[in-house]
């Protein structure tokens, strides 16, 4: 699988390089905007896990075992949730993907 950025990701970059050029400040901001940015996404991944976690503990007697889903399909589709709860930032989607995930 090849991994391309979108024009959106290059756009981030660009920005941040461009911010890493201004004078005296500009690697301050550059670090504290996008330290903050990946601070937010790494607690969206942390919270929708942690609250995932509780409702499958819920639903534990109605899952069948690990062993028995394609591993594969698995973990796309993780992969997948991993990269939308990451820019979601509004709070209704989460639970529509923990209610996906679950399904």
């Amino acid at each position: 699988m090849i991994e391309r950025l979108t024009s959106k990701d290059k756009l981030q970059i660009a920005v941040e390089t461009s911010l890493q050029l201004v004078p005296y400040i500009g690697s301050s901001l550059s670090t504290a905007y996008f330290s903050t940015k990946q601070e937010k996404r790494f607690k969206r991944i942390e919270s929708f896990y942690e609250e995932l976690s509780m409702q499958m503990n819920n639903l534990e007697s109605t899952i069948c075992a690990f062993d028995k889903h394609d591993e594969e399909s698995l973990i796309a589709i993780l992969e997948r949730l991993n990269d939308e709860v990451e820019k979601e930032s509004s709070f209704k989607k989460p639970n529509y993907f923990k209610n996906f995930f679950c399904n």
